[in-house]
């Protein structure tokens, strides 16, 4: 359901959401609540459309003893990076687990698409 105009001009924000984990702990519940808070901005005439990601693997956050308003978020930005350095980090000790087996480190041999599984999985059970 969306509300695009076409050939129009839209604004596009980005927003933060904190929900508490124990309360949605499965990927379809965050969904369908999602979903159902964001359609009725629409049928408002306050939003055109939306997207929202991560549901299904959300970033878990432990809130500082003493929180505010906010204290949750980082910038996408900041986010993005931090994600790459974790994932620098994950293939630096794939490489040395490589070396340390006298196997080739190259394209030909490493399967890209795997390493990133791999890491994706790691990082799943490591917040979860």
């Amino acid at each position: 359901m969306h509300t695009l105009t076409p050939n129009a001009h839209h604004a596009v924000v980005t927003v933060h959401l904190a929900m508490p984990a124990e309360k949605n702990p499965h990927s379809d519940d965050i969904a369908d609540g999602l979903n159902q808070f964001f359609q009725a901005g629409i049928l408002s005439g306050l939003l055109a459309d939306y997207a929202f990601y991560h549901t299904d693997m959300p970033n878990l956050v432990v809130a500082p003893p003493a929180p505010e308003a906010g204290s949750l978020f980082t910038s996408p930005a900041m986010a993005e990076q931090a994600l790459l350095l974790d994932f620098a980090r994950h293939v630096i000790d794939f490489c040395r687990y490589r070396q340390q087996k006298e196997r080739p480190i190259d394209l030909d041999h490493i399967n890209v698409g795997p390493l990133v599984m791999d890491y994706m999985h790691t990082r799943e059970n490591s917040e979860g």
